[in-house]
């Protein structure tokens, strides 16, 4: 039985989806692949509902939970707006746990409200051989990344600001420093 058991309703009717500025900041930062299929990892997907904002963004999507409930719900969404051709797989596991299946690498992995759930230097390790080689990883939540405090934030924040800080510029900014009003 998992911490969510009961809830997967709730979570589908109740928290939002992620902004379309987020959904089209990830989609423009994410690799392009010509004639490839270019590829989503949802970690902790819940109800789907990062997985749903980038739907016709990505071709290959693995969406994985370890609670069967919400997967459930990501199902039910999910599958009937599928266009041709996009694959979505739906798998119960942790994020610690999950093995890829051979020879695929996401392009973009999203951990959208689950990162404080996890065992982080265990899931980032791990990540190093999930992502492609110019794939990208993407923690985010409900609160502003940019002013909550804590050691993991302060490291992502750094490592955004060192490598990643020109790509939301090309964006309408979906990063705002909220005391300052403006893009970081």
């Amino acid at each position: 039985m998992s911490l969510f058991t009961g809830t997967a309703s709730y979570y589908r009717q109740f928290r939002p989806g992620i902004p379309e500025g987020v959904a089209e900041a990830l989609d423009k930062v994410a690799p392009s692949r010509s004639g490839g299929r270019r590829r989503l990892l949802d970690v902790g997907t819940g109800t789907g509902l990062v997985a749903e904002a980038l739907l016709d963004r990505f071709d290959d999507i693995i969406a994985i939970d370890n609670d069967a409930d919400m997967l459930a719900a990501a199902e039910s969404v999910l599958r009937p707006k599928l266009t041709e051709g996009t694959h979505l797989s739906l798998i119960e596991s942790t994020a610690e746990d999950f093995v890829l299946p051979a020879g695929w690498k996401a392009d973009l992995v999203t951990i959208c409200r689950a990162f404080h759930w996890l065992d982080q230097p265990a899931v980032l390790a791990r990540l190093d051989d999930q992502v492609a080689p110019d794939g990208l990883v993407a923690i985010f939540g409900d609160t502003s990344f940019w002013t909550a405090t804590s050691p993991w934030k302060e490291a992502v924040r750094d490592v955004v600001r060192t490598f990643l800080a020109s790509c939301f510029h090309e964006v309408a900014c979906p990063v705002v420093d909220q005391k300052r009003r403006k893009c970081l």
